[in-house]
């Protein structure tokens, strides 16, 4: 009975994983304490099942295209190693580490707040959209796959001539000189485009039926057209925090990644999570590896059942977060970092007092 439950706690905290980007840890540490796994051994037994689960969602976001690359580049290998310094710390810290996990609880609860209350992204948000459309395809909406929004133009309507209203117009337009609602291989213009110069598709502006038209280029839309821009050193800094407290604390580090991601190098959330759980996945690995080889503090029956649940769960998460569009997940996001915040400071107010 005990093992099955333990598989169920990895089930869920998979799906938190690829959910939220986070390593899960602040369910399956309690998780397995509630089972009889003494505190002792509950940090280092919860990293091990924090890679599966972090790979297993980092593949789909991969194939969704949702990781930032250069975030992983900066943030991964100064985050690596501070969680190998974190695992050796662990056992050492005054307090079992109790005061720390009160100021990550406190970090959390800001983070939240910020996030519940800081302005969500409203439609045709270009930085939304470029995530959206990166997902549907060209020519497509979100809500309806496979099929153009009101005057979308499809690759079969497009002529070196443009495009009226009414269809194709072979030769129609000199290449000096396109009409209203014409559509060339560059965009949209009103009064015409001389040949040579470059014109970006135009969202939301009127076609002659008075509808709203949005001509997209054959080809699929990267997202990474609308980038954020922030430092090196800045993700740099953010990934050994996480770090740090992902081999101190036996958490993933993405309850800091995601927020410090989206509020600190201005990223959308949806790949903030993505992201996140890239950088989670490489930290666990120092992380195990130094609180199995050096601490010797991890019980691997209760680290393999929790994998056996994490896999599923991840990627079971990961599909529901591609799914949810980023003006719904940001207020599931800041509910998901108070309620762990809220965990964390009642478990550690009770163990002091």
């Amino acid at each position: 009975m005990r093992d099955a439950l333990t598989v169920a706690a990895g089930v869920l905290t998979g799906a938190l994983s690829g959910l939220f980007g986070v390593g899960g840890a602040v369910i399956s540490t309690p998780a397995i304490r509630a089972l009889g796994l003494p505190a002792a051994l509950a940090v280092g037994t919860t990293l091990p099942s924090i890679i599966p689960g972090a790979a297993s969602g980092t593949a789909r976001y991969l194939r969704e295209r949702l990781i930032d690359a250069r975030t992983v580049a900066w943030a991964g290998p100064p985050g690596a190693l501070a969680s190998i310094g974190g695992s050796v710390l662990a056992p050492r810290v005054p307090g079992r580490g109790h005061v720390l996990m009160l100021a990550t609880a406190a970090l959390l609860a800001w983070s939240s707040v910020r996030m519940a209350t800081s302005r969500r992204p409203p439609a045709g948000d270009p930085e939304a959209e470029a995530e959206t459309d990166d997902l549907a395809g060209p020519g497509r909406s979100p809500e309806e796959p496979g099929r153009g929004s009101p005057g979308d133009v499809s690759p079969g309507d497009v002529s070196p001539g443009g495009v009226s209203p009414g269809g194709v117009s072979p030769g129609g337009g000199s290449p000096g000189d396109v009409s209203p609602g014409d559509v060339s291989s560059g965009g949209v213009s009103p009064g015409g485009v001389a040949a040579g110069e470059a014109s970006t598709p135009v969202a939301g502006r009127a076609s002659p039926a008075g509808s709203p038209s949005r001509a997209h280029a054959p080809g699929p839309v990267r997202s990474a057209a609308v980038h954020h821009e922030s430092s090196g050193p800045v993700i740099g800094g953010i990934g050994v925090v996480a770090g740090l407290l992902s081999g101190l604390l036996g958490i993933g580090g993405g309850v800091v990644m995601v927020p410090a991601f989206t509020q600190m190098a201005r990223m959308p959330l949806k790949r903030a999570i993505a992201t996140s759980l890239a950088c989670v996945a490489l930290f666990a690995v120092p992380g195990t590896l130094t609180h199995g080889l050096v601490n010797r503090d991890i019980d691997w029956r209760f680290a393999l059942l929790l994998a056996l649940g994490v896999v599923p769960g991840a990627r079971l998460g990961a599909a529901l977060t591609v799914r949810t569009d980023d003006r719904r997940l940001q207020p599931i996001v800041a509910g998901f970092l108070g309620f762990t915040a809220l965990l964390f400071a009642v478990g550690e107010l009770r163990a002091l007092v």
